[in-house]
């Protein structure tokens, strides 16, 4: 196995697919971020928002440290922890739609989570990304309107890796930067006012995009 080095990732080239590791921080590339002392969150600011943010891995524990942080804030003293949810940045199952490699499960461990008010997680975020419309938007002809939102992440990495055919198979690679580029468009919009979540959502996307292109 050759295995070659640029900064913050590792890629390594394994029966000529090409992976790429990333760790949470590097998804917050362009944003200014200070981490915990336990490192299982960090304070993650952008131009006009500021977010506390763990792994997804973490996110047990970190929403733990958080509300505890919080509480010694006085403008956040009475802070009730039931009123807030993590939020996964980019969804699993749109990943599971472009993970042609087979490893969003281990990918996913890293990708960040923020902890946002339930009101807002669901009908700011949800409400938009957890429909079978947002979906139809990025797969198009790919996928039957009535089965939109019926498969599993398991069953539509699957899907992907078919697709991508060991890299084999320009046409699905085609496809699958369509998807990539869509869902750039989609969340970009979705995050509209939130320059954290667009930046972070932007840099997750673009590690898959990278990744086709080294092909």
């Amino acid at each position: 196995m050759f295995v070659a080095r640029c900064p913050g990732t590792r890629i390594s080239i394994e029966k000529s697919w090409f992976k790429i590791h990333f760790m949470i921080t590097d998804y917050f590339r362009t944003l200014t971020y200070s981490k915990s002392e336990t490192e299982r969150f960090y304070r993650v600011k952008g131009a006009n928002t500021e977010f506390l943010i763990c792994a997804f891995k973490d996110r047990d524990s970190g929403k733990s440290e958080i509300i505890n942080a919080l509480k010694r804030m006085p403008e956040y003293r009475h802070l009730n922890a039931g009123d807030f949810d993590f939020h996964h940045i980019v969804e699993k199952q749109h990943m599971a739609d472009i993970s042609f490699l087979g490893e969003l499960e281990r990918d996913y461990q890293n990708f960040p989570t923020a902890m946002i008010h339930k009101k807002e997680h669901k009908e700011r975020y949800n409400s938009i990304l957890h429909t079978k419309e947002t979906r139809l938007l990025y797969m198009r002809d790919a996928i039957n309107p009535v089965r939109a939102k019926q498969n599993s992440s398991v069953i539509r990495q699957t899907s992907t890796i078919q697709l991508f055919g060991n890299g084999l198979n320009p046409a699905g690679m085609q496809e699958l930067r369509s998807r990539i580029n869509i869902l750039k468009e989609i969340y970009w919009a979705a995050y509209e006012g939130n320059d954290v979540f667009r930046i972070i959502s932007r840099n997750i996307l673009n590690k898959y995009d990278r990744s086709l292109n080294l092909l």
